[in-house]
């Protein structure tokens, strides 16, 4: 089998034997991440990827969407924010806006501003078909 690696994307390799061969050599022990979407949000590059994959496996959370934008839009010099939208059931809404942050906090170094949306708010598939969870306000 051959696996095609494009030049930036991480995968973590050992070199040492295999549990299930017994074959010496390199081998692929972690899932390849992407690093073509890496963000720099208050000085830090932060991988939006590996956000949604925590997130993913919450199942209180009916959609999730990033949102990188400026504390003061008039000013271009201040603070970046990044803020996490979440669709989430009306239940689990105070357990989530205390233990997302910190979750989030641990995978980038930088801790989310939690805001909660109403159902079809994030994504309306009837207004397009792909779900946009990475939107940057900055100005560029």
């Amino acid at each position: 089998m051959c696996i095609r690696y494009l030049v930036g994307d991480l995968v973590g390799i050992r070199n040492e034997h295999c549990p299930h061969c017994g074959r010496f050599g390199e081998r692929i022990v972690q899932r390849p991440r992407r690093t073509g979407t890496l963000v720099k949000v208050r000085g830090m590059l932060i991988n939006p990827e590996l956000i949604f994959e925590a997130l993913s496996s919450d199942h209180a959370i009916s959609e999730f969407q990033l949102v990188v934008r400026k504390s003061d839009p008039a000013d271009p010099d201040s603070m970046d924010r990044l803020v996490l939208r979440l669709e989430a059931e009306a239940g689990s809404r105070a357990r989530l806006a205390g233990e997302i942050p910190g979750l989030i906090q641990k995978i980038v170094m930088v801790r989310p501003e939690v805001e909660f949306c109403e159902a079809g708010e994030i994504h309306n598939p009837m207004k397009s078909v792909k779900i946009k969870r990475l939107v940057d306000e900055r100005r560029h």
